[in-house]
């Protein structure tokens, strides 16, 4: 658990990322509501759905996608928050 929360330190916009993906969103609101590039928000989604941080709601739709928070992602998201109080 140590290795992932050490993976959302590496990035600000990781956990900003997971920090709105409470409720589903996809990469073109993310960008918006982040100012940075869709491109930029897709690539770090796929990154963190390798971790098991986020999941697609519809992975079969190409023109948008929907990613959600999951479990293991707001838990980590929590522990990382607790550590920088």
């Amino acid at each position: 658990m140590i290795s992932d929360v050490a993976y959302l330190t590496r990035s600000e916009k990781k956990k900003q990322i997971l920090q709105i993906l409470e409720k589903p969103k996809t990469p073109t609101q993310i960008s918006k509501l982040l100012k940075m590039h869709r491109s930029s928000a897709s690539k770090i989604l796929l990154q963190m759905e390798k971790k098991q941080f986020v999941k697609c709601l519809n992975p079969d739709d190409k023109m948008a996608r929907y990613y959600q928070a999951t479990e293991k992602g707001l838990k980590v998201l929590k522990e990382l928050e607790e550590i920088e109080k």
